[in-house]
């Protein structure tokens, strides 16, 4: 059996040792529910398929998170061998993918000066540097860990960084992406006050996790009581943290990282009235967005989300 390494983890924002388990995962059910993941090699993991992995909820800030941290053996094989390159590589420049990252870095891009540098914080395939390559009056630096990644990647693209502990030779920034990555790491709080100390002041920060809402955790904890697969973001091997908006805030505002309204940010104000084909579908869309529009009015934020979340570092001032 490969030795999976495991170590115990306590809650990452508050460090907290007590906690509940809410969710039980096979090593065989991780697999399935991932389409990334390629089955063949499976076998060659040498793990008991029946092997479980938990999802722990903390009992002091109600944070959900990853019970056990996977040794860097083990997340090395999951990354470089069980995943499929080559699938993930092309998912990752796929039209909707792109489509995506192009809506938020027109934002991110709006707040940015001429001679300003943009740090890609785990770049992965490095799509976002790709469309950034090119922008004039911005540098563009990225931080990929992966030594496969990184490797192709500085074939392209100047300035690849291997490790953040060399980020500081390269601040500061006045902008940092984290797209999709703090689900993925250890110790997030450490990872954003590193991120801190190579921000410039004002900098903007851009970040993207799954959204684990209660709601969304309440419909997992239903399909794992009944056997049923679950959705790919609950995964304990790859993502360590679940965030909801008041759990990310909070880790953000612990380093000096303060929320940007909608009102704050360019671009049209994002209600969420979108295309509905049935007429009782518009019609309920139509009301719910006319209260986005009304708490807009009034907070001047009207659809915040984990999936698309500005920051501005206004140093360390808030402990």
């Amino acid at each position: 059996m490969r030795n999976l390494g495991m170590e115990k983890r306590v809650c990452p924002l508050c460090g907290s040792a007590r906690s509940r388990a809410v969710i039980h995962l096979s090593a065989q059910e991780i697999v399935m529910a991932n389409w990334s993941y390629r089955q063949d090699r499976f076998a060659d993991m040498s793990i008991d398929p029946k092997a479980r992995f938990s999802i722990q909820q903390c009992s002091g800030c109600a944070f959900v998170y990853a019970g056990d941290l996977p040794s860097r053996d083990f997340l090395a094989f999951v990354y470089d061998d069980l995943i499929d390159i080559e699938a993930a590589r092309h998912e990752s420049y796929s039209l909707h993918n792109l489509a995506n990252r192009m809506e938020y870095l027109a934002s991110l891009i709006r707040l940015v000066k001429d001679g300003d540098r943009v740090l890609d914080f785990g770049c992965g395939f490095g799509p976002t540097l790709a469309m950034l390559k090119n922008a004039l009056g911005i540098e563009t630096v990225g931080l990929e860990t992966s030594a496969a990644r990184a490797t192709e990647l500085e074939k392209w693209h100047p300035l690849i960084i291997r490790a953040a502990s060399a980020l500081q030779a390269h601040g500061p920034f006045n902008a940092v992406i984290l797209d999709n990555v703090l689900e993925h790491i250890p110790d997030p709080r450490q990872t954003v006050d590193l991120i801190s100390n190579v921000c410039a002041e004002g900098a903007i920060l851009f970040v993207s996790v799954p959204d684990i809402s209660a709601e969304y955790l309440k419909s997992q904890i239903y399909l794992n009581q009944s056997s049923k697969l679950l959705g790919m973001d609950i995964n304990p091997w790859e993502h360590l943290n679940y965030f909801d908006l008041a759990h990310l805030d909070a880790l953000m505002n612990q380093s000096g990282f303060v929320a940007l309204r909608q009102a704050a940010l360019p671009g049209e104000v994002r209600i969420g009235l979108r295309p509905e084909i049935e007429v009782g579908a518009r019609l309920r869309n139509t009301v719910a967005s006319m209260l986005r529009g009304a708490r807009y009015a009034w907070t001047g934020d009207a659809l915040p989300s984990v999936n698309r979340r500005y920051y501005q570092f206004n140093g360390r001032t808030l402990g």
